[in-house]
């Protein structure tokens, strides 16, 4: 459960929702606290921890069940710079690309079309970033570092499409940020544990990560981004 948004919260409080045991010493600077409160450097104080939610796996999780990118992945943002997905904060801006046919709607899993992708570039607000650990990722082309259920947008014969990296194979086609088709010619699974970042950005759902166009992962929906266990704001 998250810690609460308003009044008083307790630093043993902070220290169990951070993955830490109830009543053994702990301080705000120690490193499970700064990733609870997505604060790499600097000061940080209680208000910097409200309404924030612990999302580590355990030792033993295989890292299956979010969708999200290895720390160090590069997110194109729409001042033209490239921002480490661990850097990225609530309220910064990042170019999407905006679908014709699926433009901001949520659901993308149902949507496909052939042969070509119509749209335009925009731009999308980060609403959210979940910052955890994942016991293991796929390396794309030894470019994209990437957990299992995290969709990109690819093309496989002449369909083009939403697929979770779980289901991509080698051949099929990612989209870079010129919109341009990339072969993907290796994926490896790569077993240990990861940190790794969870963006959602709105309107348009999808953004470009390590020059690839990604969408926001399974777990992130309107439902559950309002839910106190999902660690978003």
């Amino acid at each position: 459960m998250a810690l609460s948004s308003t009044g008083a919260i307790t630093i043993n409080a902070i220290h169990v929702e951070a993955g830490g045991t109830s009543n053994t010493q702990c301080s705000l600077n120690d490193s499970d606290i700064r990733t609870l409160a997505q604060r790499t450097s600097g000061e940080i104080g209680f208000d910097d921890l409200r309404g924030k939610s612990g999302g580590s796996v355990d030792d033993d999780d295989d890292g299956t069940d979010l969708g999200c990118l290895v720390y160090g992945t590069l997110i194109e943002m729409a001042d033209g710079t490239q921002k480490p997905i661990e850097d990225v904060v609530v309220g910064d801006r990042v170019v999407s690309f905006n679908i014709e046919g699926l433009g901001a709607q949520e659901d993308w899993t149902e949507w496909y079309t052939h042969y070509r992708v119509f749209g335009e570039k925009t731009v999308s607000t980060v609403t959210a970033n979940r910052l955890r650990s994942n016991g293991n990722h796929y390396s794309i082309n030894n470019t994209l570092k990437i957990t299992n259920e995290h969709p990109v947008l690819i093309k496989r014969d002449n369909t083009i499409s939403f697929r979770y990296i779980e289901e991509v194979v080698v051949g099929d086609k990612l989209f870079n940020f010129n919109m341009e088709l990339i072969n993907i010619e290796t994926r490896e699974k790569i077993p240990g544990e990861v940190q790794t970042g969870d963006l959602d950005v709105e309107e348009v759902d999808n953004y470009f990560a390590s020059n690839f166009l990604v969408h926001n992962a399974k777990e992130i929906s309107d439902i559950e981004k309002d839910s106190d266990d999902r660690g978003f704001d």
